[in-house]
């Protein structure tokens, strides 16, 4: 059934596609903080990183190619223990955690653009995206080597979960360069963004992350 989903959404956005208005891509990489959600126990905050294709449809109607990178730290209390289990505080933070945790979403989205001003916009998106969340505990488990006696090798103890998710975005944009004649420069975008992913396997507020935005129309 997702496969299903996902195809339809897929062809009924090329055959938007074939048929808009406006003719106009914008590239955004987005890099900023990143929380996995209250769905995870005594979660430390780490950095995200996304990147975005939009194709305008319109003056405001558009639709993203959407890819999402986060990662946090975490206390795991479902995994296997091992003899040398410990655990880890990052500098900072008060809170101790023994597992790392990344989120990746691969998704698109439909969205909306509402300039506020000459160079101000807001634009906001919803749409669906798969869901791949990768646990993996530290430090590493020790497992006994072959060919040596009394000695040990480190491997991972990796978890990975796929699911469908609901991604969300909103972006504050500013185009301080579009009235200049400067080249490139006049179709470049400064935003803030804030965006999250509903996943109903853990919460509503899944996959926190905001930060600056630097985009290109062309």
């Amino acid at each position: 059934m997702k496969k299903i989903l996902i195809l339809s959404a897929l062809f009924m956005g090329i055959s938007t596609v074939m048929f808009s208005q406006k003719n106009e891509f914008k590239i955004s990489v987005q890099h900023g903080y990143f929380n996995a959600g209250k769905a995870f126990d005594r979660v430390v905050p780490g950095k995200n990183t996304g990147l975005d294709i939009s194709y305008f449809l319109t003056n405001h109607f558009f639709l993203t190619g959407h890819f999402n990178f986060g990662k946090s730290d975490y206390y795991e209390t479902s995994m296997t223990k091992f003899p040398d289990d410990r655990l880890y505080r990052r500098k900072g933070s008060d809170l101790w955690t023994n597992t790392e945790l990344i989120i990746n979403n691969i998704g698109l989205m439909a969205g909306y653009f509402q300039p506020i001003g000459k160079f101000v916009n807001l634009s906001g998106q919803i749409g669906f995206s798969q869901f791949i969340c990768t646990s993996s505990q530290f430090p590493l488990r020790i497992v006994w080597a072959d060919d040596e006696d009394l000695s040990y090798r480190m491997s991972n103890a990796d978890n990975t979960r796929y699911s469908a998710a609901f991604p969300v975005k909103f972006s504050l944009g500013v185009t301080p360069f579009k009235r200049m004649n400067i080249g490139i420069a006049r179709n470049l975008e400064i935003a803030y963004v804030l965006g999250f992913y509903m996943e109903p396997d853990y919460t509503f507020f899944t996959g926190i992350y905001h930060g600056p935005q630097l985009s290109i129309s062309f």
